[in-house]
């Protein structure tokens, strides 16, 4: 017998591929609080290290790091928000041998997991453990920094939300800094879902703008992600 997880779902009569398990794990839980869940995060955790989602990271990452327009001996420091186990900061801390930042995640179980894959990095990094549905910002993230990246994180946020962390990114960044945000979007005709509240490519970009970034555009479209960008004017 095929589990449920296994089956493959239809839609308007199309066959679609089975998302992966960890996603069912905590799931209808909003706000991005299912990843406080430990067995959720070691499942996502294993599958972030199969091949074809290794190619799909590394190249997001990469375009990414190329829009900090950053020299690689710069030295910089960064915030990386809703860091997870540090997948992007470790990207980063790599190819910048000279910048630094601070890890801001929720979860404890990522927190947890981070600094056994940040070892090689150890010295440059530290995480703080941070709520972005929370009403302060601490001052370990007031900045100013040259950069402020996410991935795959903000969506869980509901969009009045959004546009406040977009807001304290904002103030957070030096002028001529930027925001780099890989993560999902959703058709202008699906609707949204309270409990997983991804926002369409053009509400993120407009909340982006309200927030008072200039340069706001999206790039490398993959699926159902695109990396956004926005810099704080001079």
């Amino acid at each position: 017998m095929v589990s449920a997880a296994g089956m493959l779902a239809y839609t308007a009569g199309v066959a679609q591929e089975p998302a992966p398990e960890w996603q069912g794990i905590g799931s209808g839980i909003g706000a991005g609080y299912a990843w406080k869940a430990s067995d959720k995060v070691a499942a996502y955790l294993e599958a972030e290290e199969q091949p074809e989602q290794l190619t799909e990271i590394r190249e997001a990452h990469g375009a990414m790091l190329d829009l900090l327009g950053q020299s690689p001996d710069a030295a910089f420091r960064f915030i990386d928000l809703g860091a997870g186990a540090g997948a992007v900061a470790g990207s980063l801390l790599n190819r910048f041998p000279r910048a630094s930042g601070v890890l801001a995640e929720l979860s404890d179980s990522m927190i947890e997991a981070g600094p056994e894959k940040l070892a090689p990095f150890a010295g440059r990094f530290r995480y703080l453990q941070y709520d972005m549905n929370s009403d302060s910002w601490p001052a370990e993230l007031a900045g100013p920094v040259e950069a402020v990246v996410s991935a795959r994180a903000i969506h869980h946020l509901a969009d009045p939300r959004k546009g406040v962390v977009f807001k304290r990114v904002h103030e957070a960044l030096a002028p001529g800094g930027v925001f780099v945000n890989w993560d999902l979007f959703r058709e202008e005709s699906e609707p949204q879902k309270p409990s997983h509240p991804v926002a369409t490519v053009q509400m993120q970009l407009d909340l982006m703008r309200q927030a008072g970034f200039a340069d706001v555009a999206c790039y490398h479209e993959v699926g159902r992600r695109r990396v956004f960008f926005g810099r704080k004017p001079r």
